[in-house]
């Protein structure tokens, strides 16, 4: 039963199951406050939306006695969305848990215990909103590229996570997450220079994949995770080989939560009859190029709750045959402005030889000269970037020196998808390389790179074309 003087909001019932499910819709306005009364106890929710639409109240599962309940915002009109089907999801805007029966909120471990005016017991209950990460509401009905996420570079190393306990708060709180992994003699470890690196939260590469996890299943958190692998030393060979054991190993941790090549080429309407080089997956970039709704929408089903693995380094040599693998997708560097629609090497004489497969890129800023010589390492500003952007690839900067040349937000400016910083949070004690709060850290595009809008670099250089 909902109260509420000002609505009469048409409720479609409560199901009182091991998988319970109830649905309500309404038309609501900024700050409507109003109560349901669920298993003889009232409790308040307090809805916020920056624009009317319709809600949904999802009771997922009983846990513990309880009952979590997931407040969304979606998009249509009615209870149907004026079809045969339920509004198409926007948001998820929190959760309220409903705990077990208490006298006072010291015996809930966690929330509070809801009032009782009636001689009852009340309910614990825990409000959890979906603001961790910070994500601005209209980027919840964006597609992948048109979207705007902060990421940290090295922040499985204290050094870099400053403010941090664990790293599953950073995960928690961090939408775009970079790993540096490679092969020792106890297995796949996190690491940046050596076997020998202790500088870490923990070193297993299952441990984080775990702490993805986690965040994804326990915090019923929808928005997609975005994971660049850096390998490190060593080349990813084909099937029977350390490609094959990676891919392997991010299936057997997550399984469909991964957003594979083939879920791409599915969405794409392409054949997915293999898992090891799927030759429908070179059609990706001549697609993406010229396919408005290439990339699904955030809050579609091929993305919701996954996490994206992208296969990078510095060398592109070094991804040999990753190609071959559907579990993660291709992020080779660019260093001019050919490689969007030609070949992709970093000196011209490593041909990445899988451009077909290419949508998301990398670009270095003040990059080592031995790999980047004339200037290619500062490829986070010019057109580079807007010419991804143009072409539908997801790129992402990373910045060879610490302080950080650019914020996330001018990278976002010069048309970088990705945009990271050792000090995402602007926690470090040293002001030269404290990062800036960020209102958001996952924005839609206000407009595409050189369009009206757009604003110029916080260095002063408009001589690019794209500044108006």
């Amino acid at each position: 039963k909902i109260y509420n003087d000002a609505l009469t909001i048409p409720s479609r019932g409560i199901v009182h199951a091991r998988q319970a499910i109830c649905y309500c819709y309404c038309s609501f306005l900024i700050g409507l406050q109003f109560r349901m009364k669920l298993t003889n106890a009232s409790f308040l929710i307090a809805v916020t939306a920056s624009v009317s639409a319709p809600l949904a109240l999802a009771t997922e599962s009983l846990r513990g006695g309880g009952l979590l309940i997931r407040v969304e915002q979606k998009e249509g009109n009615g209870e149907h969305g004026g079809g045969n089907h339920p509004p198409e999801l926007k948001s998820v805007l929190g959760a309220v848990e409903v705990g077990m029966n208490c006298a006072s909120s010291s015996e809930c471990t966690s929330g509070y215990c809801t009032e009782n005016n009636s001689g009852q017991q009340g309910i614990c209950v825990s409000v959890q909103e979906v603001e961790e990460k910070a994500i601005e509401p209209e980027a919840w009905s964006a597609r992948l590229n048109k979207i705007n996420m902060a990421g940290c570079h090295n922040c499985y190393g204290r050094e870099y996570a400053v403010g941090f306990a664990t790293y599953r708060s950073v995960v928690q709180r961090i939408p775009a997450l970079e790993l540096d992994i490679r092969k020792c003699d106890d297995g796949w470890v996190v690491a940046h220079d050596s076997c020998s690196e202790e500088a870490v939260f923990h070193r297993p590469f299952a441990h984080y994949l775990s702490d993805i996890k986690k965040t994804l299943e326990q915090d019923r958190y929808q928005f997609p995770i975005m994971v660049n692998l850096d390998f490190k030393d060593l080349e990813i060979n084909g099937q029977g080989g350390d490609g094959e054991e990676i891919n392997a190993i991010l299936f057997s941790q997550l399984g469909s939560h991964v957003f594979t090549k083939n879920d791409l080429a599915a969405y794409n309407g392409l054949a997915v009859d293999t898992n090891f080089a799927n030759p429908s997956w070179d059609r990706f970039r001549d697609l993406a190029a010229t396919k408005e709704n290439f990339w699904p929408k955030i809050t579609e089903p091929a993305l919701r709750n996954k996490v994206i693995f992208a296969a990078n380094h510095i060398s592109n040599f070094q991804l040999k045959d990753v190609r071959e693998f559907n579990n993660f997708h291709l992020a080779p560097s660019f260093v001019k402005d050919s490689n969007v629609d030609g070949d992709i090497s970093t000196f011209g004489n490593f041909p990445f030889g899988a451009e077909g497969q290419v949508v998301f890129g990398n670009l270095g800023q003040n990059g080592n000269p031995l790999y980047f010589p004339n200037g290619y390492g500062d490829k986070c500003t010019g057109d580079l970037p807007e010419k991804m952007y143009n072409a539908r690839i997801v790129s992402r900067c990373w910045d060879g020196d610490n302080p950080d040349t650019l914020t996330i937000p001018t990278q976002w400016k010069n048309g970088v998808s990705v945009g990271t910083h050792h000090d995402v949070e602007g926690n470090d004690p040293d002001p030269q390389k404290r990062g800036m709060s960020l209102r958001y850290k996952i924005e839609a595009y206000a407009s595409a790179p050189g369009q009206p809008g757009s604003s110029c670099n916080t260095n002063g250089d408009c001589n690019n074309s794209r500044c108006v």
